[in-house]
């Protein structure tokens, strides 16, 4: 006889979908926060760094938010823990579904001894804001957004491939050596600007087509770069080694355009949007 799932304990939130978001308890005057096997307790009440606040908001995530690489476009539905003067303990769950079913948030809000408070509609750059961490004495620290990271993915894949042909240049003074150091950035920035001008286009595009014509390709030079290696391959006058670095470059190339252009999509979105809200 087939045994039935475990259901949530009355002191207990559980989200709708298991994964959309961590699972809570209110067990000796504490907020447990369970996520997979990590787990976070805050005492409930009105002091500094106390549990006394759910509070629930919509939010459209754009271009220019820390979640648009992954989540561009979307329209989600988040839940933030927070004490008494409005500081943040715990973002509980973002998504485009509704994670946490009303009726039990206040069922358990009320057990627990929180206040539930629906902010509405809110731009993404205040959940960014509320989201960004700081040193421990209230300032902000900056944090290295969706954008930088595909830059840097970009500039990484054209050093990938251009390293393998610059060391072919052959030196015998410091002068020639840091000549090829120089050609590997100059190989790195034209890539990757190539990349990136390439992303741009594609946003124009539908967003299936540059997934697989991209996404393909990408994969393909992935999985050929760990060929090589295994099969000790090379082309031209290239090492194994060297011959790896360049098909994981372009692999990084074709993976960059796709982000790109998400990012870009992203962003003509959020004009159009302005733009008929101007009109109005």
């Amino acid at each position: 006889m087939a045994s039935k799932l475990k259901a949530p304990e009355p002191n207990e939130l559980w989200p709708k979908v298991l994964g959309h978001g961590p699972k809570l308890a209110f067990v000796d005057g504490q907020v447990v926060i369970r996520l997979s096997s990590h787990e976070n307790h805050y005492t409930v009440g009105q002091g500094e760094g106390e549990a006394a606040l759910l509070a629930t908001y919509t939010t459209q995530i754009t271009a220019e938010s820390h979640d648009s690489l992954t989540m561009a476009g979307r329209h989600v539905t988040g839940w933030l823990l927070l004490d008494a003067t409005g500081q943040l303990l715990a973002r509980l769950a973002s998504d485009d579904e509704v994670v946490y079913p009303r009726n039990q948030v206040e069922a358990f809000a009320a057990l627990a001894g929180l206040k539930i408070k629906d902010w509405g509609e809110v731009p993404v750059t205040r959940i960014d804001k509320l989201l960004a961490p700081t040193d421990g004495k209230g300032v902000t620290r900056q944090r290295i957004s969706r954008r930088e990271w595909v830059i840097a993915l970009a500039v990484a894949g054209g050093i990938l491939f251009s390293w393998p042909f610059a060391s072919q240049i052959t030196f015998s003074t410091e002068r020639q050596r840091a000549l090829i150091i120089f050609l590997l950035g100059v190989g790195g920035f034209l890539f990757a600007g190539i990349g990136l001008a390439l992303g741009r286009l594609a946003a124009k595009l539908p967003p299936l087509p540059i997934y697989v014509s991209c996404g393909v390709p990408a994969a393909g030079f992935a999985a050929a770069s760990l060929y090589v290696q295994f099969a000790n391959l090379a082309i031209w006058k290239l090492t194994t080694e060297q011959t790896g670095a360049a098909l994981l470059g372009i692999a990084a190339e074709f993976a960059a355009i796709i982000f790109w252009s998400r990012i870009q999509r992203a962003g003509i979105s959020a004009e159009k949007r302005q733009s008929k809200l101007d009109l109005h």
